[in-house]
């Protein structure tokens, strides 16, 4: 494979101050990128005018005007408007290095039998709760090739534009509808590899009300698909009251802490599986773990207001 049978599709949504360096990057790649397409998923900011805009800069670059959509809808409509063997999803939310690219068809080079190539992730939010948010909401990296490496997505990942068509897609979600893309590959035998040095940076929440924001978004949108994760943030919330109600009866107020408790275990767990994992993105340290229980707390606490509002029909706003 050379970098002429790749084109780069990536969905965005309100992205109008990130869009042009997200583009800088991909034109300023070690290997040369034919064609860009860019997949407006229902903007309400001024992204549509800076896409146009920066396609007069880019020749290479195609934008395509999807309307309300979401984001696996919006892949769907960039891949099938394009030709090539192999296709590069990444997401406008991400930053990355100019060596993304080539470390990408390096790892199909490996592997000629791969039809899907996956990368890594790392947590993009403020620095101060990174650690934080790295804990809660990501999954201990794996060591995969020398390196350690976190790939349990299907975004970023470089796939055969084929491979695309025999599952039919992504799945029209909101959220998860990477997970879903990729266990579907996985049971159409697609033959799947690594490239764990193509690692781009996820702007999970630049800060904490927007992650709140997402989380509740998420779970509505997995609750109207049947995975909602609103069972196990009820049985830890609720085993922590069912400790605190007899403390309280013999310590008093105090003893209401006794709440965090399934959640200071959880954390502890968290916390102990990504230090073993040489996750250098987790630094050591009592502060580092008083905010990941603090998160931890409030993930729960969108999760179960995004049930609710799953439940009476009414659809969060994210943005």
């Amino acid at each position: 494979m050379t970098e002429a049978d790749v084109t780069v599709v990536v969905p965005v949504r309100n992205e109008a101050s990130a869009l042009p360096d997200l583009l800088r990057t991909l034109v300023s790649q070690t290997f040369a990128i034919p064609r860009m397409v860019i997949v407006d998923a229902g903007s309400t900011d001024n992204t549509i005018n800076v896409a146009k805009e920066l396609a007069e800069v880019y020749q290479n670059l195609d934008l395509i005007d999807a309307g309300p959509a979401g984001p696996g809808r919006a892949r769907n409509i960039g891949v099938e408007a394009v030709n090539s063997t192999w296709v590069l999803l990444i997401d406008a939310g991400t930053q990355f290095d100019e060596n993304l690219v080539k470390q990408f068809l390096s790892a199909s080079k490996n592997d000629p039998a791969a039809a899907v190539i996956l990368g890594s992730r790392r947590c993009q939010a403020d620095v101060r709760w990174r650690a934080a948010a790295t804990i809660t909401m990501f999954p201990p990296r794996d060591f995969v090739e020398d390196r350690w490496a976190r790939q349990s997505t299907g975004v970023p990942c470089l796939l055969k534009r084929q491979s695309w068509n025999e599952v039919g897609g992504m799945p029209d979600w909101r959220a998860g509808e990477d997970k879903e893309f990729l266990r579907r590959l996985q049971l159409a035998g697609v033959v799947i590899s690594y490239a764990p040095a193509a690692e781009v940076t996820w702007d999970i929440a630049a800060s904490r009300r927007r992650l709140f924001l997402k989380w509740r978004t998420y779970e509505y949108h997995a609750a109207v698909h049947g995975f909602s994760w609103h069972r196990p943030a009820i049985t830890y919330n609720l085993a922590g009251a069912v400790l605190a109600i007899p403390t309280v009866s013999v310590f008093g107020w105090a003893g209401i802490l006794m709440v965090f408790v399934p959640h200071l275990a959880r954390t502890a767990v968290r916390y102990g599986r990504h230090r073993w994992r040489g996750d250098e993105e987790v630094p050591g340290g009592v502060l580092v773990f008083f905010q990941a229980l603090l998160t931890s707390v409030l993930v729960d606490f969108a999760v179960l207001w995004g049930y609710v509002c799953y439940r009476l029909g009414r659809e969060p706003r994210e943005w």
